[in-house]
This record gives C-alpha cells, structure tokens and sequence, in this order.
C-alpha cells in the first residue's frame, strides 16, 4: 500500500514537473493572431455592416459585432498591443453588445453569456446573472432549461422575476399584440408619477380579461404592465413595448424606466434620443439597479444626454459593480 502511495506521488510530480516544461517552452512562442478573411465576422468591413444591422435591431448582427470586439480584446491582451484597463473596457464593450443580442431574440447568445457567467469566460463568475441568461435562452431553446434549473439556487429575487416575466410574456407569443398608441416621451427634467399627467392613450383591452373591473385591474399593476412590454419587445413590436414599459414607470416599477431608456437609446420603435434614455437610466439607477447603472456611467463617459464627466462616471460604474454588474465592475478599474 506505501509502495503504490510513494509511485501514485511520484507520478505526480513527474506530471507537474512536465507539465511546466512544456508551459516554459510555449512562454517563448509568440502568438500570431489568425487575419480575418473579408466576409467573416471579425472583418472591418462585416464588423461595421454588423454594427449598423445592431442599430436596427438585429439580434444577431449585435451578437456577432459583441464577439468580433471580444476576441479583438483577447488579441490585444496576448500581443501585448492593449493594456489591462483596454482589454477589460473593451471586452466589457463586446458583452455589452452580446447581451444586447441575446435581449433582441438570438437565444443562442444568451445560452452561451450563461456559460460564460457560470464559469468566468472573459467575465468573473456570476451564478445569479448565468440562471438569468440560461433562463432566457431556455424560453426558445429547451435543452438549456436544465442549466437554469441547476443554478436556481444562486440566483438573487429580482433575476428569478425577470425570468418569470420573459416565461410569463411566451404565454402570449401565440396572440396578436394589443395595438396602441405611440408611447408620451418622458420629459428629462421631471417624471411625473401619474399617467394622466402625459395624456397617455386610450386604455388597450387586455388578453382573457373577465370583465372590465378586472382589465382595468390588470393595467394598474406594474409587474403585468412590464409583462406585456416584455410579450410586445420579443414580438420587436417596440413601439407597443415602450408604451407599456413607460405604463409599468409611471405606477412605480423603476426597472421598467430604464427599459424606455434603453429603447430610447437604442433607437427602438422611433429616433435615437439620448437626452431622453439618460433620466430614465438614473432613475432607475437610483433605484439600485446596477445594470442601468452602468448605462448611466456610459452616459457620463461618452456625453450620451449630459456632459461628458469621466470622474462621475467611473462613480457609476463603480455603483454598478457594487451591485454585482460584473460590466460595471470592468469599467471601474
């Protein structure tokens, strides 16, 4: 028995001992980044192409110009060309992106961000954030239901929402989106809490509603309000979307808020308007969101609807990281 313990150590120290030897012997080969062939996705010219389909809401062309822009960062950082604060910023820049892909429908993203924030790939772990991403994916994509399942343990009580109210809007995939009006744009200054005060449109009939008691019920609740944004925004139906998220913003749910800015901001359902996403990412910032946070840190650091203020927006970003958005995290170093 002592003898096959001193030859199961030996061997293990043979195993380790080559194991550096061959680390040492690749530490002196230089990495040579592969050049991008044009049409590939990581070519300039597919790069910007993919950039601009982004800007119209492809899920897809966003996904890849996130990964194009990640794998650039990797190349920077193993050439030397980038150093530690470029890669992190930009690698934060490509999941930026990726996650924006995964929110416009490419379920394929959003199972492989699961991955990526269950065992750190190019961010630090995240349990909670991997169930939200595994969640979203498994409401196209079944086979990634069991990664949800096994991370339900870590995952905090405003991700399980979120993943109950992307379930909840799948019950309506198969029924017409209610038609209304253009959302009110919310002014920047000040954001009334009551609808009358915008003059907001006619009250749409909600799906299986009982009896009018019960509709008008139903649209005085922000968690259903948010529900039917979410059904209107995987339909890309985002006229609809902002018009119940800014219904969900006004009856007090802030997270909803920052949904209108990012359609603002990301010119979903009418113009790219920074002056308006800005108020609404800091309200719902203020409202600990860490996840806006971070966008209202991007506002400060590039001028999007305020003054370009690099030290206030690193106190964002550093807000955000505090409440566990590992992009925050990235940008605040």
């Amino acid at each position: 028995m002592v003898r096959i313990l001193i030859a199961c150590l030996a061997l293990l120290f043979v195993s380790d001992a080559y194991s550096a030897v061959l680390a040492n012997a690749y530490d002196d080969v230089p990495f040579v980044p592969v050049q991008p062939k044009p049409g590939e996705y990581r070519h300039p010219d597919q790069m910007e192409k993919n950039r601009k389909l982004c800007e119209k809401s492809d899920g897809e062309a966003c996904a890849f110009y996130g990964d194009a822009i990640y794998v650039t960062a990797l190349e920077g950082g193993l050439t030397n060309k980038m150093s530690a604060q470029e890669v992190a910023s930009m690698t934060a820049k490509g999941y930026q992106f990726k996650e924006q892909g995964c929110l416009l429908g490419h379920a394929y993203t959003c199972s492989a961000l699961g991955y990526a924030y269950q065992y750190g790939h190019g961010v630090g772990i995240d349990s909670s954030r991997a169930y939200g991403f595994f969640a979203i994916a498994c409401v196209e994509l079944p086979e990634y239901c069991k990664n949800r399942d096994e991370l339900a343990a870590f995952a905090s009580p405003a991700v399980i929402r979120m993943a109950k109210l992307r379930s909840e809007a799948k019950k309506y995939d198969s029924k017409p989106a209610p038609q209304v009006a253009e959302a009110q744009p919310l002014p920047a200054k000040a954001m009334p809490r009551t609808a009358e005060k915008l003059n907001q449109p006619a009250t749409p009939k909600v799906q299986g509603a009982e009896s009018k008691a019960e509709n008008e019920a139903k649209l005085k609740d922000p968690e259903y309000l948010h529900t039917l944004g979410g059904n209107a925004y995987s339909k890309r139906d985002f006229k609809a979307a902002r018009d119940y998220y800014n219904q969900a913003c006004l009856a007090g749910r802030a997270a909803s808020c920052g949904y209108v800015g990012l359609l603002y901001h990301d010119a979903m359902g009418g113009t790219k308007d920074f002056k308006k996403s800005f108020p609404l990412f800091k309200k719902a910032c203020d409202a600990n969101d860490g996840f806006f946070c971070k966008y209202v840190g991007d506002a400060y650091a590039k001028g999007e609807g305020t003054k370009v203020n690099v030290k206030t927006a690193r106190k964002f970003y550093q807000k955000a990281c505090g409440l566990n958005d590992q992009m925050g995290c990235a940008l605040a170093k």
